[in-house]
């Protein structure tokens, strides 16, 4: 055998092998896996209105992202006798850098939040996402977005915010049911 193809089963065997290591390190994404799918139930909080909400996850552009669309219809309350129609999109990714999943969130309300999952206080059924940015909100204020795996089917969800030099206090919570 030359020293031509002796180099290149060597080249081919380290190819393979690397190329095995960078399939093998799996979706920085995975632990996000349980919320793929489309949800229904029931929010309440915002002033104390109850809502109807449709919330939906799914993989986009060959599984880098997940994607999250949500709807929450509120029912009427006093003045506001036609009710409220809340809609907001999301993009989860991974920050290769910071080793850190970032949820961006977009309201019809025209917030924009960048979250990052904190991973010290987080848990295999609770993610804990913490504002690390804010766009049209209070100056110094935090969000705080709460999900908790209740079951295989069953997700509740809470959103908190902090006004500036105060704790977190709960603005609205979902109690979500999984679509067959």
């Amino acid at each position: 055998m030359s020293i031509l193809n002796k180099r290149n089963i060597v080249l081919l065997i380290c190819l393979l092998s690397f190329s095995g290591v960078s399939f093998a390190q799996g979706n920085p994404l995975e632990q996000l896996n349980f919320l793929i799918g489309d949800w229904m139930g029931t929010g309440s909080g915002y002033g104390d209105t109850k809502s109807k909400v449709e919330v939906s996850f799914y993989y986009i552009m060959q599984g880098k992202f997940i994607e999250m669309d949500a709807e929450s219809r509120f029912a009427p309350k006093g003045k506001n006798n036609k009710g409220q129609f809340h809609q907001e999109k999301g993009f989860f990714s991974y920050d290769e850098d910071r080793k850190l999943i970032i949820y961006r969130q977009f309201s019809n309300d025209g917030y924009v939040n960048q979250y990052y999952l904190n991973d010290t206080i987080s848990t295999a059924h609770t993610l804990v996402f913490d504002t690390e940015r804010t766009e049209n909100f209070v100056p110094d204020g935090k969000a705080r977005w709460i999900i908790q795996k209740e079951g295989d089917q069953h997700l509740s969800t809470s959103f908190n915010v902090a006004f500036p030099k105060q704790d977190f206090v709960n603005f609205g919570s979902q109690e979500l049911i999984k679509n067959p």
